[in-house]
């Protein structure tokens, strides 16, 4: 349902239909979600306005709810659609280190710990 049009199989397309014909607010989450995915893939702070407008007047209360409180985070949001700048790095770093942790809980000290981490995976 998130894929770019085109990438969509006769499959997916035969979903989103089927979602837009069971309901009003099927259609409008549906709707809300391809809508939000797209200004994400495309990075484009533009279109983000009228999206939060739409979600927060509409009829489907918890996407209101996101809408707020993505709206209450003002330039963080224009900033994370506009920025080069990600964090993926760091987090893949975090969660590496919090993996060997759990693995070696109780089995070793923090010497033991700093020295697997750093040789890598």
């Amino acid at each position: 349902m998130l894929k770019r049009a085109e990438d969509r199989t006769a499959r997916d397309e035969a979903l989103i239909v089927r979602l837009h014909k069971a309901s009003a607010d099927l259609r409008e989450t549906v709707d809300l979600a391809q809508t939000f995915a797209a200004l994400l893939r495309d990075r484009s702070a533009d279109g983000l306005s009228a999206w939060l407008d739409r979600a927060t007047d509409g009829a489907v209360q918890i996407l209101a709810r996101f809408a707020r409180s993505l709206r209450a985070e003002g330039a963080a949001l224009v900033a994370a659609f506009t920025s080069s700048w990600s964090n993926g790095q760091v987090e893949s770093q975090v969660n590496r280190l919090k993996a060997l942790k759990r693995q070696m809980y109780g089995r070793a000290k923090l010497d033991l710990l700093e020295r697997r981490f750093l040789a890598g995976p």
